[in-house]
């Protein structure tokens, strides 16, 4: 889904990084840059970092890591 701001202004940073977070779960398997989460998203850089800082407590990037690497644990078993 992609976000741009003329599209959907009504929506808050929040459900922003709420609709990214379930993309970037979907998206898991793909190379996924900062392009296309600030695509995705309708942020730039680095409001996307903040916003992913408030809402999450981390950046974008280690939440791609640690769900990879839990995916990777889960077919492990």
């Amino acid at each position: 889904m992609n976000m741009n701001k003329t599209d959907a202004p009504q929506i808050t940073n929040e459900q922003r990084i709420d609709i990214l977070c379930e993309w970037i779960e979907k998206n898991l398997g793909e190379r996924i840059s900062w392009a296309d989460l600030s695509r995705e998203s309708g942020l730039g850089n680095l409001a996307l970092r903040l916003s992913f800082l408030k809402y999450r407590f981390m950046t974008p990037m280690t939440f791609i890591k640690l769900l990879r690497e839990e995916a990777k644990k889960n077919t492990q078993n």
